[in-house]
């Protein structure tokens, strides 16, 4: 045998079944990005498989490399936005879970992004671990819009998520 004690092998175990999960981040802002790339490299189950500064290379990006999780920016500075593409790669990839991103918080851009098929919104203000717990949450989603994270249970601070049949509603950060 491989002289391994019980100990070791449920770690081999457990380490075999994380799944790991494949993210694609679209956003604008370099700076931004490289931030939230070097955040999420930090989980053992995250993988960032590509980084684009605009919309326009999604579809090149996914044939090459398909994700699990595309996090979206709603508002990039030329071209196509945020929603338009979150349409276009609902349509095209309807596996893909897809979660808007965006420093405006308010109900237009909520509502825009669930219209346009998102899975959630995420807010830039929002701590990184909520964001990480977010991201786990939505990727283990088995279908569109099966789970949501209501936003009271976030500001009482749970990390339960509800299963219902709604669209997706507003992640809140905490703080």
């Amino acid at each position: 045998g491989l002289g391994l004690g019980v100990e070791e092998v449920a770690i081999v175990v457990a380490c075999q079944e994380l799944r790991t999960i494949r993210i694609g981040i679209v956003d604008d802002h370099p700076v931004f990005r490289f931030g939230l790339k070097r955040a999420l490299e930090r989980e053992a189950d995250f993988e960032i498989t590509w980084e684009l500064g605009s919309a326009y290379n999604i579809d090149a990006a996914m044939r090459r490399t398909p994700v699990d999780v595309i996090l979206m920016d709603l508002y990039m500075g030329s071209g196509k936005d945020g929603i338009a593409a979150t349409r276009d790669v609902i349509e095209r990839w309807p596996g893909v879970k897809v979660l808007v991103i965006s420093a405006s918080v308010d109900e237009r851009s909520v509502l825009a992004s669930t219209r346009a098929g998102a899975d959630g919104f995420l807010p830039k203000s929002m701590p990184v671990s909520d964001m990480v717990r977010s991201i786990r949450h939505f990727a283990s989603a088995d279908a569109r819009g099966r789970h949501t994270v209501n936003s009271s249970d976030e500001t009482r601070g749970s990390s339960k998520a509800r299963s219902t049949g709604r669209p997706p509603e507003l992640v809140r950060g905490i703080g």
